[in-house]
């Protein structure tokens, strides 16, 4: 079952990838430091990441499925129907 669900993710996230709305690569997050007054950078990370842009309502929706499945990665364990029904369907519902 959990194998059936992260084949699921990667298909949405791969979809989510040729729409444009997630990208694969290296992101860098800069925030200023109130203590010092110097922006100090916060985040360094390899993986996917969002594109900052404006999305038609039903690509914002399957990123927001997708990245709530993928960080809680129980892959399904918790309610694994309801989890397979909302990938498939948020599949079956972009472009």
């Amino acid at each position: 079952m959990q194998t059936e669900v992260h084949e699921l993710l990667v298909e949405l996230r791969d979809k989510l990838i040729e729409l444009g709305v997630v990208a694969e690569g290296h992101e860098e997050v800069y925030e200023l430091n109130p203590e010092t007054g110097e922006i100090e950078l916060v985040v360094n990370s390899d993986g996917y990441h969002p594109v900052v842009g404006t999305y038609p309502m039903a690509q914002a929706q399957a990123f927001f499925n997708w990245v709530g499945l993928e960080e809680d990665r129980s892959l399904g364990a918790h309610n694994p129907k309801y989890v397979k029904a909302l990938l498939r369907n948020t599949i079956e519902a972009l472009p």
